[in-house]
């Protein structure tokens, strides 16, 4: 194992970084990082172009606000500074995209941001049993940022597994083989609005 040193593991990556990028302007196209990039600094240093999207975009609509970065964020409230119309939808329970940078923060301050906000909850879970709620229930108290909630369900208990060899069943294929039945307790999925 080599010992760690301020240097990049793979130099190459750099070049063909650079490579990538010179490509892109050349070709006229940018990734989607870019078109965050590009439209932050359109935004901030062109007011007359700020303006006229403030007055385009009267009424935004966000879904998956849990998964936002810091440049949607910002885009997002530049744009929002005129009107102030904004409705999110999301569910701090399910921000999973932190490793794409995503920021749990921002919809946690939401009504911080937007004080006249209103909070809609939607707690009732309609696809799983009560015991694979009350079971994500009891992850999801532990969270350290979390906006208050507990999610139901009024289907059946559960409990029982109508597999006896566990979580695989056989799904046809070639050889008869396993794959894993996956429960979804997507619950809890919050409205916030703004008027």
């Amino acid at each position: 194992m080599r010992p760690r040193t301020g240097r990049c593991r793979f130099p190459e990556f750099g070049n063909i970084y650079n490579i990538y990028c010179q490509r892109c302007k050349r070709n006229g196209a940018m990734d989607f990082d870019d078109l965050l990039l590009q439209t932050n600094v359109l935004l901030r240093d062109c007011p007359d172009v700020l303006a006229r999207y403030q007055e385009q975009f009267k009424y935004i609509l966000v879904d998956e606000y849990q998964d936002t970065n810091y440049a949607q964020y910002v885009i997002i409230r530049r744009l929002s500074q005129t009107h102030s119309k904004v409705c999110v939808v999301g569910d701090d329970a399910q921000s999973i995209y932190s490793f794409r940078g995503a920021k749990i923060e921002n919809i946690l301050s939401f009504q911080k941001d937007y004080p006249s906000a209103k909070v809609f909850k939607l707690e009732q879970n309609y696809r799983s049993t009560r015991t694979i709620v009350d079971a994500a229930n009891s992850v999801i108290v532990r969270n350290s940022k979390r906006m208050e909630k507990h999610c139901f369900s009024e289907g059946a208990e559960g409990g029982e597994n109508p597999h006896p060899e566990g979580l695989h069943r056989p799904r046809g294929g070639r050889n008869g083989r396993l794959r894993s039945a996956r429960q979804s307790s997507r619950g809890g999925r919050r409205m916030v609005r703004k008027r």
